[in-house]
Parts: structure tokens; C-alpha cells; sequence
């Protein structure tokens, strides 16, 4: 694994360990409800940072909802 991908992976499983984090998913309305929400836990210094923090909460939400509406049909 590349250094990249190592950095990359570290912070996303710091992000995915904050508590509250699934019920955050499962009761924000927006994605950007879950991003700040990220944001606000994670308290990002470097624009890069945060922008990590944005790309997981979007991914978070479209596997939540990839699932979700898998069921509904």
C-alpha cells in the first residue's frame, strides 16, 4: 500500500469510529448534514483535511442509501 493509501485509510477509520456516527447517517436529511457533523468531530486544520472528511461522509451517505433503496424496491 502506497503512503497515499495508508494516510487515507487511517483517517477514514478515525472517521468511521466517532460515536454517533451511524445514527448521524441514518437521521441526517442532507449529506452536508453529515459533513458537518464529521467536520465538527474530526475539528480539520487543512483544507485537505476537511475535503477527506467530506469525500467519507458523501461515501458514508450513498452506501447508506445505496442499501436502503435496494430494500424499498
Amino acid at each position: 500500500m502506497n503512503k497515499y493509501k495508508k494516510l487515507w485509510q487511517d483517517y477514514y477509520d478515525q472517521v468511521v469510529s466517532l460515536d454517533g456516527l451511524e445514527q448521524q447517517v441514518e437521521q441526517a436529511e442532507h449529506v452536508s448534514q453529515l459533513q458537518r457533523y464529521i467536520n465538527y468531530k474530526m475539528k480539520p486544520i487543512y483544507q485537505s483535511d476537511k475535503d477527506w472528511c467530506n469525500a467519507i461522509a458523501t461515501e458514508l451517505w450513498n452506501d447508506h442509501w445505496s442499501k436502503h433503496n435496494e430494500h424499498s424496491i
